[in-house]
Parts: C-alpha cells; structure tokens; sequence
C-alpha cells in the first residue's frame, strides 16, 4: 500500500529560524539533525537509466557451494580466493614483504596469518586485488586487528572473516573505518569494526554482497569531523544485498542511513539484526529506495538513547519502498505489535509494501528474540577469540551500559592483542603439519590445499580447514565498583587520591589472574589478587575515564565500561558563590587562580527555561529600575565534551530554576561555535533562543569578549573579539520584580533526554563587574 503520512519540514531542509522559537539546545539539535541526515547525491530529473553492474567474476559464474558453511544471503556464492595462492603474512608492519598490505594487492589469494598482533596503518589500506580470501581466524594468539587509518574494498569476489579493524582518532582526520563502494560479490563475515569519525562500516553501492556477524561499534561523537558531532553507524544500500546478524552499538547516528545511488536500484534485505544504544537516530535515508525489507530487527534503547528516538525504527526520505515487518523495539509494545507505529513518514510519504522484496538466497525464518540471542552468541570476531573491547560491549548490550564515546582513549584505547605461536606449516600451504596428518594429507606437499577435499562439500582441503577452527572460549567479566560514574573529587590540593575498586569472574572454572587499571588509555596499575583495587596517588583537574582489563587463567581478557570521574581543584572564590541551579546529576565546580584571577567554571545540566540546570558563579547586585549592572569577561574557551556545551553571562532573578533571566555566550556546533542568546521572562514555558551568526556560518574557535548588561528593563549581550569592539548578539525587555538580581558566569553541558551526563568546562578570564 502506499502511504503519505508526514509532517514538518523534511529531513533533509534546514531549520531556519528554529532557534527563534525554542531552546538553544534545540535549535542546535535541530542543525545537527538536518546536517547528518543531508547527503550530496540526488537523483537527476532524467528518467532512469540503471548503469551495468560490474562484470560477474568468472570464478563465481556457475558456482553452487556457499562462500563457506554458514554464509547466507545475497553474496553467498562468493568464491573468493579458493583454489588460489597462499599468501602467509608475517609481519605486523605497514607495508612491505609479508605484510597485509602486500597481501591485499594481488589478486587469486587465500590471505593467512602467522602472526597475531595489532598492524598500526601509516596510510589507508586498500584491498584492491580480487578474488580473495582474508582468513583472519588464522592468527594465532588474540588474532589480528589493524587501526589507525581506513580500510577499504577496491576489488571484486572478496571473501574477509574474523578481522578486527578500529580506526581511532589517532590521525586527527574525518575518517571511515571500513567501506567500499561500487564493488560485486562481497562477504564480510564475523569482523568487529569500530571507532569511525565520519562512519564506521559504509559499505554501499555495491552489487551482490553479504555482510554478517559483524560487530559495528563506538563511532567517535565529538572528534575530529567537521560537522562536530558525528562518529555514525553506517551507510548502506546497493542491488541485491543482505545484512543480517549484525550488531549496531553505540552509534549516534546512522544506524544506518540507507544512502541513494543515482544509477542503481536500491534493493537491500536487512533482517535479524540488533541494535543497542542508538543515539539520535536510528535507520532513515532510502529516498527513491526501489525495495528494502526491515525484518526481525532487534532494537534495545540505552543509555545514550533519546526518549523521543526509542520507539522509532525508520524515519524514511520520500520515495523509497519499504518492508517493515516483525521487528521488535524494547519497550515499546505498542511498535513491536504494530511496526508501522515505529515509522516517520516523511512529506511525501513512501510506498509501505504489503510484502516483502524476494531475493533468490533468503534466510530461514526467526523471531527477533532468537536473533538477538543468536547475534550476542556468536557476533564479531570470535575467532581465535574475542579481545577486551568486544567482549565488553557484548556485556554493555547485556547489561544496558554504555555510552557514545568522544574517543577510544574514553574507554581504554586500543587493547594489547597478544601475537601468540603460529602452528608449524613446513610446506607453507596454509594448512598446519598436524591437521594435514591427521586428515590424511602430505605435510610436505603444497598442492593438496588447492586439490577438493573428498568429503564431497565442494571445498578445497584448505578451506575445510579454514572452516573447523573454531574459538578457544568465553570471556571473564569485569566491573567498576568505586568510584561510581560521574563521582567528583573536590579539594584544593593540587593533586588527588583516588582508589579504583574492580570485581572480576573468570568463565568456565578460568581464575583471574590480573587485573589491570587504566586511565584514559594509560595503565596505571596492576592487582593480580582480590580484592583488584588500586589507588592513583596523583590526580589533577580534569575528566577522567576509568577502566578495569581482567585477564584469566585462558588469557582471555574483558574491559569494564569506562567509569567517567571528575577531579576538581577549588579555591577561595571571594566575593563569588558557585551555585548549583535546579537538578544537576553533576555537582558543578569553581576556580579562581588567586594570582592571575582566572575562573574555570564545570557544571552539567541545562539551561532551558522554566526548568533550568546549569552551574552560576554569581554576585547578587542592586538593580533597581534605575541601577545599571555589566559584566565584561573573555571566555578562553571551552571544552568539546559535547555538542551544545554552553558557556557564557547571565543575569537572573533568583537562584530558583524557574526564575526570569538573559544569557548570552558560546556554544558548540560542528566544528566552531555560535553565539547564543536566551531569555525568559514570567509567564511561558518556553525560552526564546537565537544564535549568532543567523545562518549556518560559525564562529572560529578562539578566545572571545563577551558584556551583559541591564538598564532598566532592557537587557543586552554584546560579542567582540576584543574588549573594545562589540557586536550586539541579543536584546531583551524583562521587566523584573526584585531589585537585586544575580549576575555571573554560567556553563550547561546540553544534557538532553536520555540517561547520559556531560560535564561542561569553561575558562574565563578579565572579568570586569560594574553595577
């Protein structure tokens, strides 16, 4: 049937002259919404005109036997490497003889590991060979990860299993982790790819392509993008092309975005996967989508999920024709019985089908029950086993815990992955001496790999190998038990204590054999008997993430979920109060250098109006209606914890948070700030916000002047980059009732609708008060 619900602007429009009418916050959410759901491509007004798909690789023309046992969906029958050359990789290195990269770079190859370990990238890494298979479940030890830079598919018939690619932010560039795009016959099976800035896993616009089993985790929310908050889940899309058991996790965004192509049709199955922790949107995109079937998806709101996005399966671009069917979203009972409830339609509408798109290779039914536990079983990469990071967000999806993070130093850092001994291969065939024994095969002949295995399945020996390995077992479990998250260490000592207390369990009858601490990405200490508790003698000012890395007796190793703490100097504030206003789940802090006068102001909350949160260093001055108070002061800067993190002047009536008031100051968007202005007078429930600039331009990340004034009843906030050049950026008329008022600094951190904090800091500095 087809359906034209919708209201409101479309996604894709810019909200002009929100930030009028609502919250400062709001609005900016408003601008982050429309910038992450744009996309540049747009079909043409020319009637369609599919493009070729690229040739089908002669290895797979005729092919009936699956790309291994297991492998599903539209690239099935993807052959990869099989019957090719053996390549062994045996250094960690960028480049150069035996190393990945070399690997990658021919075609006809079967790409095994005789070294386990982490490969540091120096430069994106392209698979631009064809016809491959990437068997990372045969290195030994923890196996294999690769990080730093991206990791992309340039060739055609890929076969890549049990690899671990995270990209982190060490390159301070927007990069993806994973991606491709334009390719044919792709299987991605059992890889963990995580810590994107723009995306992590966007593999789209290709042509017969399987991806599962894939654990796609912890895009970078507030790093070196551009756009400012980002880190997303994915773009997907292509012809002929299947997601299934696969976990989103941690993702703001995308999750995924299902991203047009102008000369190919959009036909994608995606079913009986689980997504945990969406931030702010979950899947949308799919404009002029000529079929995508959303089945059996298993949808689990967190922590860092909106309140008004946890019931959503799909906000859809106008259109697309869609299939949404059996998907199960946690408490919402109403969605689960009714998916069409958890659809926004867009203006336009799309066209809802009756049933689903048919693909040639399709999946045996489920429940999303039995997906979900299928996908948490046996997701990633498992093979030889999982390492810390995986293991701990399967714990978070279990768990509900979590958070989107700003870095992969919030939660450790990249893991340690142990190389281990690779078994002996004395003819370098692939296959280890001992199996070739054992399964009636010359250890010294290396042709016996390529030759069919007589068990008629249709595999080379090798690969009848590559598909027995298996894990070596289950992760321990770790947890924080002090401090608790978002504890404050206050005093005005330069340095603090802090006692770290974990509890950890082995599985399976394994002891734990230690316990390690880290801060950020920094090992500070080791406990290797309960109870695991160390104390870092010397913490000074700042946020820090804290994690516990449990080890057992198998070697087998688990992370905690970061522990975010706070560590605050204080001082003698003098003729200031620092005031926590309304309900903060944060105490604020304040500092002022006693030599220099310099304020650094923390707080977390809100400002929103009648029910504001924030923290307020104030002085409470005469103000009758003919008394004129100011309050000059440089904002040196803010720290980027979160988009829309505040800091600025304010004048209010009281200390209540419903109190009238006018602020003026910075807040953060994409990769600057604006100003902004709000204000709220006695009666309404709603702040009048306006930012500055008024269109999409920002305001370079640099110290700024700002003055606030009153006189009278009329209120104004002036921004210069000095103090002696100003720029009006608000106005206002409130007619107060008190005749002393409140004056200062005020810092909010954005908290929005959902279980996560964040915690502002502002630097301040001149500050001239006059009144």
């Amino acid at each position: 049937m087809t359906t034209a619900q919708g209201s409101g602007l479309s996604r894709r429009g810019l909200i002009a002259g929100a930030a009028m009418a609502g919250t400062a916050l709001t609005a900016l959410e408003q601008l982050g919404r429309s910038r992450a759901s744009a996309e540049p491509d747009v079909p043409s007004a020319d009637p369609i005109n599919y493009a070729d798909p690229p040739p089908q690789p002669a290895a797979v023309i005729g092919n009936t036997v699956p790309a291994f046992p297991g492998a599903e969906g539209a690239g099935k029958l993807t052959t990869g490497g099989r019957g090719g050359e053996v390549y062994e990789v045996t250094t960690l290195a960028d480049s150069g003889e035996g190393s990945l990269r070399e690997a990658v770079s021919g075609d006809n190859r079967i790409v095994v590991f005789r070294v386990g370990g982490t490969i540091e990238l120096e430069s994106g890494l392209d698979v631009s060979g064809s016809n491959l298979t990437i068997a990372g479940q045969t290195a030994p030890g923890d196996g294999i990860s690769v990080i730093n830079n991206e990791f992309e598919i340039k060739g055609d018939n890929i076969i890549i299993r049990y690899l671990r690619v995270r990209a982190g932010d060490t390159m301070g560039t927007p990069i993806d982790t994973f991606k491709g795009e334009g390719r044919r016959n792709l299987v991605i099976d059992h890889c963990s790819v995580s810590w994107g800035v723009d995306e992590c896993f966007s593999l789209y616009g290709n042509y017969d392509v399987t991806v599962q089993y894939c654990l796609l985790a912890e895009g970078l929310t507030m790093s070196a993008h551009e756009k400012g908050r980002h880190g997303y889940g994915g773009l997907w899309g292509g012809q002929n092309v299947t997601y299934h058991h696969n976990l989103l996790i941690h993702q703001g965004g995308r999750n995924p975005r299902y991203s047009f192509v102008e000369d190919m049709k959009q036909l994608v199955d995606q079913r009986y996967n689980v997504i945990y922790n969406h931030g702010f949107t979950t899947a949308y995109g799919g404009e002029w989508a000529e079929g995508i079937n959303m089945v059996g998806n298993y949808y689990k709101p967190g922590p860092a999920t909106l309140a008004g996005v946890a019931s959503k399966i799909l906000s859809a671009d106008r259109g697309g024709s869609w299939y949404v069917a059996e998907n199960l979203v946690e408490g919402a009972e109403d969605v689960t019985a009714d998916n069409e409830l958890g659809i926004e339609f867009p203006p336009g509408g799309i066209d809802l089908r009756a049933e689903p798109v048919r693909f040639a290779d399709s999946l045996p039914d489920r429940t999303a029950e039995e997906a979900y536990e299928e996908v948490l079983a046996d997701v990633g990469c498992n093979i030889p086993r999982y390492d810390s990071v995986d293991a701990r967000l399967l714990a978070d999806v279990r768990n509900g815990t979590g958070r989107l993070i700003n870095s992969q130093n919030e939660v450790g850092g990249f893991p340690v992955i142990d190389g281990g001994e690779p078994p002996v291969d004395s003819d370098h065939d692939g296959i280890p001496d001992d199996w070739e024994t054992e399964h009636g095969l010359d250890p010294e002949d290396p042709d016996d790999a390529a030759e069919l295995a007589d068990d008629g399945s249709g595999y080379t020996n090798l690969e009848v190998y590559l598909n027995s390995l298996t894990s070596t077992g289950p992760s321990p479990s770790v947890s924080i038990t002090s401090p608790e998250p978002h504890r404050v260490f206050t005093s005005t000592a330069e340095r603090q204590q802090v006692t770290i207390t974990a509890q950890a369990e082995g599985a399976d009858g394994a002891a734990i054999e230690s316990v390690e601490f880290f801060v950020n990405e920094e090992l500070v200490g080791t406990a290797t008997s309960a109870p695991f508790e160390f104390t870092w003698p010397a913490a000074t000012d700042g946020t820090y993430y804290l994690v516990a890395r449990a080890r057992d007796s198998r070697g087998a190793k688990t992370d905690s979920t970061g522990t975010p703490i706070h560590v605050n100097q204080t001082s003698d504030l003098g003729a200031w109060t620092s005031t926590d206003i309304g309900d903060v789940a944060i105490p604020g802090s304040a500092f002022i250098d006693p030599v220099t006068n310099d304020v650094v102001l923390k707080g977390a909350g809100k400002i929103q109006g009648r029910t504001d949160a924030f923290q307020f260093l104030h002085q409470r001055l005469p103000a009758g209606e003919n008394d004129v108070i100011e309050l000059v002061a440089r904002i040196d800067g803010i720290d980027r914890t979160y988009e829309g993190a505040y800091a600025g002047l304010m004048i209010r009536e009281s200390l209540e948070p419903d109190s009238p008031y006018f602020t003026g100051g910075l807040s953060w968007v994409a990769s600057g700030y604006k100003g902004i202005v709000s204000r709220i007078s006695y009666s309404g429930d709603e702040a009048s916000v306006g930012p500055y600039p008024w269109e999409d331009e920002e305001l370079d990340v640099q110290a700024y002047w700002l003055r606030i004034l009153k006189r009278g009843t009329e209120f104004e906030c002036h921004l210069g980059t000095d103090s002696l050049q100003w720029t009006r950026i608000g106005y206002e008329r409130i007619p107060m009732r008190s005749d002393r008022m409140y004056i200062g600094l005020a810092v909010d951190a954005n908290k929005e609708a959902n279980a996560i904090e964040h915690y502002t800091v502002g630097r301040f500095s001149a500050l001239r008060l006059h009144g």
